[in-house]
């Protein structure tokens, strides 16, 4: 048990100046306000006593914030007696926390880092905190996290928020400023989902290697700008049309196989429930054939279809594609 006692202090007498045990950012404080205008502060901040015989605090930060707007002159504390280790304090701080409410991703990542502030190793961190955390002792979880707090705030929004992968986030952290802004624009742009995300950074690490020009350079080109400001098409179209753009790019023989593939396809005029479908990628010289059919009759129908298409010639044409 932590030796503690407990005391009513002047809010004056906390040093708010430091923060080395703030795992949580204050956010929106109305509804704290509320709180304690109508029901008093329920929680007691902990603190500890500096050498110049003020507090510094351990807990509570979003509170005493509330606290001066409010313009309340005492708080509740519980003054810490031990003379407990930095690490011992922050400790203390991160079990409330966890009692309260699951740490974001954004949290986990700056709870890593100041643990490692506080003189803890990986092997400490994994062993013993992110047990703690729920993620077990999983080093994969310590490598995708432990860098992310170096991401800029509207990354850090969005993956708090869902709006990004935790895999996306890890392959940002390590690219440059310039880049994630850049790719930032998109993201924000087509509101696209996580798979599509994690697509389009690839497809763009590929092209500016082969072009041997900057992500930058990419995502600002004239292509780029009118499919992200066309007024008149819907995300979804400014999605697709964006993830084609990168395709050309990065695959120009396939897509350029894939729209002859289509258009001579398209030519055959085949009914619904009868396909001619290509290898993945066009990277086999065979055709499947799929089609359905619910009696003989439709069965011969199909089959008499199949050879129009050959008489045609549109099969010769299909065949010389791959």
């Amino acid at each position: 048990m932590i030796n503690t006692s407990y005391h009513i202090i002047k809010l004056d007498e906390i040093d708010d100046r430091n923060e080395m045990f703030r795992i949580k950012e204050s956010g929106d404080l109305q509804n704290l306000i509320v709180s304690i205008r109508k029901a008093g502060l329920l929680t007691p901040l902990y603190v500890y006593r500096k050498e110049n015989q003020k507090y510094r605090q351990v807990t509570g930060f979003k509170r005493l914030a509330a606290l001066k707007k409010l313009v309340i002159t005492h708080v509740p504390v519980f003054i810490v007696k031990d003379d407990l280790t930095e690490i011992e304090l922050f400790e203390i701080a991160l079990l409330e926390n966890l009692s309260v409410q699951q740490f974001r991703p954004s949290e986990i990542s700056i709870i890593i880092k100041k643990l490692h502030d506080f003189g803890q190793n990986r092997e400490d961190i994994i062993k013993k905190y992110l047990p703690l955390l729920g993620f077990g002792r999983n080093p994969k979880v310590y490598d995708l996290y432990k860098d992310l707090y170096k991401l800029e705030k509207h990354w850090l929004e969005a993956l708090d928020g869902d709006r990004i992968s935790i895999d996306l986030a890890f392959l940002l952290v390590n690219a440059d400023k310039s880049d994630r802004h850049a790719f930032w624009t998109v993201v924000d742009s087509l509101r696209a989902g996580k798979n599509n995300q994690r697509e389009f950074w690839f497809l763009c690490r590929d092209i500016i290697k082969m072009e041997n020009t900057s992500l930058k350079n990419l995502l600002e080109s004239p292509d780029t700008e009118q499919i992200l400001n066309n007024p008149v098409l819907t995300f979804a179209q400014k999605t697709e049309r964006f993830k084609n753009l990168l395709w050309e790019k990065r695959y120009p023989r396939y897509m350029k196989v894939k729209q002859e593939y289509n258009t001579v396809l398209k030519s055959a005029k085949l009914p619904p429930g009868l396909n001619i479908l290509h290898a993945p990628f066009f990277e086999g010289d065979s055709y499947n054939v799929h089609f359905e059919f619910k009696s003989e009759q439709e069965f011969i129908q199909k089959i008499q279809l199949l050879q129009s298409v050959s008489d045609k010639g549109i099969l010769k044409v299909l065949l010389e594609l791959v």
